[in-house]
């Protein structure tokens, strides 16, 4: 563990003097480009200290709001579980910067769970002709109640 965190520490010190961009992927995201006031942000919530980041972005001037900040504050609602609030703050970020690989991926990522988690099941049309298994089911389950409530043993 201790080799870890060693390397991670190398890297992070690569990223300050310019030898490393702060992004994975082909993300246009650079440590020491102009939004390197997220740089800590982005720290903490990889060490999951969601409150600490949050309370530095809330503490951003409107003003200097760009599409990072939204991006950053996805992630941490992401990490929270709460993905309404995550897909629209990766949506604004990607409408801001379109090309930016990195927010692209996230957002993909969001459409993909929530495709996942609402697409599954989806229940019949009300104003559909026919019944449904369940529908089948339940009325089967209620015949057999009455009958053996009536003591007739249909």
């Amino acid at each position: 563990m201790k080799e870890i965190n060693e390397a991670y520490d190398m890297i992070n010190q690569m990223r300050q003097k310019g030898k490393g961009t702060g992004s994975t992927g082909s993300s246009s995201y650079n440590a020491n480009s102009s939004s390197s006031q997220f740089y800590n942000v982005r720290i903490y919530i990889q060490r999951g200290l969601l409150d600490q980041a949050d309370q530095i972005l809330e503490n951003t001037a409107q003003s200097m709001r760009t599409a990072e900040w939204y991006y950053l504050k996805g992630m941490i609602a992401y990490r929270r579980g709460w993905s309404e609030q995550a897909f629209s703050y990766f949506t604004t970020a990607c409408n801001m910067d379109p090309d930016n690989k990195e927010y692209q991926a996230a957002l993909n990522n969001m459409q993909n769970q929530r495709a996942y988690n609402y697409g599954g099941y989806t229940q019949t049309n009300p104003n559909a002709t026919g019944s449904s298994f369940c529908d089948v089911c339940a009325g089967m389950m209620c015949a057999n109640c009455l009958c053996d409530c009536c003591r007739m043993g249909c």
